[in-house]
């Protein structure tokens, strides 16, 4: 009985949390932004040999954060290459950047589910005296779990990250690591660190939204 009252009131508190704050849709697109939106580096686990650094524009997909977490897919494509000069041969990619190989990551699959203090949030909904609060933002969960994989050089590796969100503004930034055999990519190094960083801008419908919403205060159960 009590462990179906405790489901029952944390229910309730999704449903007013849900009801209290709007869902933010962030989109990877190609052309929106016009700038680099992620980047991929990719080092020798051993630090024997030198990093290489690939910048990246997404491609497509879309991550929707709301009061339940974050869930989503998409995909981003590393071509820009830097650090040309000299020889290679200290890299851990060696002679093959010369070709600018690309590197694309799907993202099948971004999840987290956000904890909630039912006490709290009911109190939050309610305003203590059965006043309905302003609309609020979601909160991103501080850790979501990535998994996809990661074709490069003629080979695709499963790529499996606890990654790292933040946001800021209309922005949402992931960021995360992976290691994989230097093998599975015919590189040199046995343990190769995978490392990256990957921007979504909040969906232009959404922004359009947010600014023509008027400001308005509901009253819950109170006569004037």
């Amino acid at each position: 009985m009590a462990a179906a009252l405790r489901a029952a009131t944390a229910l309730l508190a999704i449903a007013l949390l849900a009801a209290g704050e709007e869902a933010e849709r962030y989109t990877f697109l190609p052309k929106e932004p016009k700038w680099l939106t992620a980047h991929l580096d990719l080092r020798d686990a051993a630090g024997v040999l030198w990093p290489n650094f690939i910048g990246g524009r997404n491609v497509e997909g879309e991550v929707t954060l709301d009061a339940a977490g974050v869930r989503g897919s998409f995909s981003v494509r590393f071509a820009e290459h830097s650090q040309f000069e000299g020889g290679q041969e200290r890299r851990v990619l060696g002679e093959a950047v010369l070709t600018r190989p690309e590197a694309v990551l799907t993202v099948r699959s971004l999840q987290a589910a956000v904890a909630v203090n039912e006490a709290e949030e009911l109190d939050r909904a309610l305003g203590g005296g059965g006043r309905k609060q302003p609309a609020r933002r979601p909160e991103p969960p501080k850790q979501a779990a990535l998994a996809g994989e990661l074709a490069f050089l003629g080979r695709t590796v499963p790529i499996i990250s606890t990654v790292a969100l933040r946001r800021d503004g209309d922005r949402l930034f992931i960021t995360g690591s992976a290691e994989v055999p230097g093998a599975a990519f015919g590189l040199r190094p046995e343990r190769l660190q995978l490392s990256f960083g990957l921007t979504g801008y909040r969906s232009a419908a959404d922004r359009r939204a947010r600014l023509a919403a008027p400001e308005m205060e509901l009253e819950l159960g109170q006569e004037r």
